[in-house]
């Protein structure tokens, strides 16, 4: 028995190594220079009074030209003043526009998608760009996302950091940078998974080509139903991982929130039609190995209490190698120091969160007002 659990630490050892050598064979990415397509950034926000003065002003720098730029902000029925500031930020800058779901004809759409829905009906760029209400933008974010695009490309993608030293900010951070390295470890291997909504982009004639995500098997996981639409057309994803092009989003407010938002992202990962099972299918058999990793460490405490530290050690020394990858490619502030929560925090994620998630398959958006069931 314990030749088994020693095999299993091994084989989640030598992933994470896998992993992280993937990681490392993105390029870095650098600014374009010339040839600027126009470009379409989407924004729906709900009830985000908080921190959408922050995401406007971040993408009032862009280092862009305005004359191929446009901005679309939507607000999505806020009952806050969200939508005094979007109007303002529209009165100030030429190449904004500000609009309410209110004026969008029914869909089966919800959440996110519903206002990036109509976001996209309004935009005229070649790329339409999607953060989140909550999220800054680096200056030079545009230049850099497009560089190494092609003609095939059909999205593009990176990643998401979460500023804040606070304990929940903490766990949002090592939850959002933890799970991205698998997808982007893979995409060093050439191996297409997922999109991140809060950081991608879709070419506009793939979003049109597709039907648009009126047509899509989703109603809240825009991001998955965008990088499916690409996929199935037979386009590419291109990956960034650095620091040029990572996006920083606020945290939520507190642990219900927290654990509200993580199992959205399981139940919308499950929702709808995919072209390719292959992040789904990763995530599942690393869920299972790490309750097995659980479930030897428990044992072998009881029985073998040295090869127990063995097995612990070598545990977190791939959270480590995991650790210090998203740090040196994100240059996340203090990441190096949050490993040894990251350690204990995995078991919640892939072990307690999608059990939960079976039982209970609701999620939550922007607090009670919103909630999606799956049956």
């Amino acid at each position: 028995m314990t030749f088994v659990f020693v095999s299993v630490i091994v084989i989640y050892f030598i992933f994470s190594i896998l992993l992280a050598i993937g990681a490392f064979r993105l390029p870095v990415s650098k600014k374009i220079t010339s040839n600027f397509p126009t470009v379409s950034i989407l924004i729906s926000s709900r009830n985000e009074e908080r921190d959408i003065e922050r995401c406007i002003r971040s993408l009032e720098k862009l280092d862009y030209p305005t004359e191929l730029l446009q901005v679309i902000l939507v607000d999505d029925l806020s009952t806050d003043q969200t939508r005094s500031y979007l109007d303002r930020a529209a009165g100030r800058n030429t190449h904004f526009e500000s609009y309410s779901t209110t004026e969008m004809p029914p869909t089966h759409l919800e959440a996110k998608a519903r206002g990036i829905a109509y976001a996209a009906s309004k935009a005229k760029g070649e790329w339409l760009f999607i953060t989140d209400a909550d999220c800054e933008v680096p200056k030079g974010w545009l230049k850099h996302m497009l560089y190494g695009v092609d003609d095939d490309t059909g999205v593009i993608t990176a990643a998401m950091d979460t500023e804040s030293s606070s304990f929940v900010g903490i766990l949002e951070k090592i939850a959002s940078l933890g799970r991205l390295l698998f997808g982007f470890g893979l995409a060093g291997y050439g191996v297409s998974s997922f999109a991140l909504g809060p950081n991608m982009a879709i070419r506009h004639s793939v979003y049109k080509e597709a039907g648009g995500l009126e047509k899509a098997d989703f109603r809240i996981a825009e991001d998955i139903a965008l990088f499916t639409m690409s996929d199935k057309l037979g386009y590419t994803t291109k990956y960034h991982f650095d620091h040029f092009t990572t996006v920083n989003s606020t945290p939520v407010a507190d642990l219900k929130q927290l654990h509200s938002q993580q199992a959205r992202w399981i139940l919308g990962g499950i929702e709808g039609e995919r072209s390719d099972f292959t992040l789904t299918l990763i995530v599942a058999l690393i869920n299972i190995l790490i309750l097995k990793v659980v479930a030897g460490l428990i044992y072998m405490f009881m029985t073998d209490l040295n090869t127990a530290l063995i097995f612990l050690l070598i545990k977190a020394l791939s959270e480590i190698i995991l650790g210090l990858t998203i740090a040196f490619r994100t240059r996340a502030k203090k990441f190096k120091t949050y490993i040894p929560i990251a350690i204990l925090y995995t078991m919640y994620l892939y072990i307690y969160l999608p059990l939960v998630t079976m039982f209970k398959r609701k999620a939550e958006w922007m607090g009670d007002g919103y909630e999606v069931k799956y049956d």
